[in-house]
């Protein structure tokens, strides 16, 4: 194992160390590409997350009482994907501290994968970068990890006076925001449904999918959306007010729409019901990222909801466990 540069200590994490995680990943993103990402929410989801090791699953480092790097491995059935995500504060740079937390993470997932019985030349890894000329991409390239797949930022500016296009009405198909304590079991299945033919998916259990989504203290109900058929969900749209990448940018976490209900407007539809929402709350503008290979044209229906393209974009790195 990479040796622990002098002066700093390691330790596994804890649910009081959410700001301070929360801190240094906006440290590292500032450094990086000028703005923070990550809120205390986000973190919070992240260690509260249902069977999660925070002793072997997240590796803390440590100078003095400020933490200076941060990585967290994490995994669900069938554990053949492992996602790593690592931090660096942005003053902290050059000491060795990535090196360090990647060698851990890959130790960790080599843990995963015995626990779980896997080959380790069918576990593959993922760990996300910002699409940036810095160090944490020549590192990640170090360590055997590739270029995989690209994710653009698309915007809409809500400028004041801004008259936008109401969401057209489509047949059978009514759309409503989400009800605690009755919706979740059908938009879980159907956010499974949904998104098992988008690249990198790894359907979540019911539990780890509520803990990441509704059982927040961020979660506003009124800014998810479904359309419903007949009683099934055959679309989802989550958004959260003022959580993107700018401050007053609104974010859309997740749209998607069931195979069986696509290519009727309704993904269309739920978008620009999101931008009144966004509009009526006074965000100065709407945020989100696409993969730039998608399969169901949602680069086209961004393109045509007037999203223009945005200033950041971001990479999945991957490689196998195996090296």
């Amino acid at each position: 194992m990479t040796a622990l540069p002098a002066g700093l200590k390691v330790t596994g994490a804890c649910v009081a160390d959410a700001q301070a995680i929360t801190d240094l990943a906006n440290a590292a993103s500032q450094a990086e590409v000028g703005f923070a990402h990550l809120n205390l929410e986000d973190v919070l989801a992240r260690l509260r997350r249902p069977g999660t090791d925070l002793s072997r699953d997240w590796a803390l480092i440590w100078d003095q009482k400020l933490l200076v790097g941060a990585i967290e491995v994490s995994s669900f059935p069938p554990h053949d994907r492992i996602m790593l995500e690592g931090f660096v504060h942005g003053d902290a740079m050059g000491r060795g501290i990535g090196t360090c937390l990647l060698d851990r993470g890959l130790r960790r997932s080599e843990e995963v994968s015995v626990t779980h019985g896997l080959d380790p030349n069918e576990v593959n890894l993922q760990h996300w970068a910002w699409n940036a000329p810095t160090p944490a991409l020549a590192l990640l390239e170090n360590f055997g990890f590739h270029a995989q797949r690209w994710f653009h930022h698309r915007v809409l500016d809500l400028t004041p006076g801004l008259v936008l296009t109401p969401p057209a009405t489509i047949q059978d198909i009514e759309v409503r925001a989400f009800r605690l304590g009755v919706d979740e079991r059908a938009t879980f299945l159907a956010d499974n449904a949904i998104f098992e033919d988008h690249w990198g998916f790894v359907p979540a259990p019911f539990d780890e999918w509520c803990a990441q989504v509704v059982d927040r203290d961020d979660f506003d109900p009124d800014f998810m959306l479904l359309a419903w058929d007949a009683g099934q969900v055959a679309g989802i749209l989550l958004a959260t007010p003022g959580h993107g990448v700018h401050l007053g940018e609104g974010s859309v976490d997740v749209l998607g729409v069931a195979r069986p209900w696509r290519r009727r407007g309704i993904a269309a539809a739920l978008l620009r019901r999101s931008f009144q929402r966004f509009q009526a709350t006074g965000e100065q503008r709407v945020g989100l990222y696409v993969d730039s290979e998608n399969p169901t044209g949602a680069v086209g229906l961004y393109e045509g909801a007037g999203m223009r393209i945005g200033d950041r974009s971001f990479i999945a790195y991957t490689r196998p466990l195996s090296g």
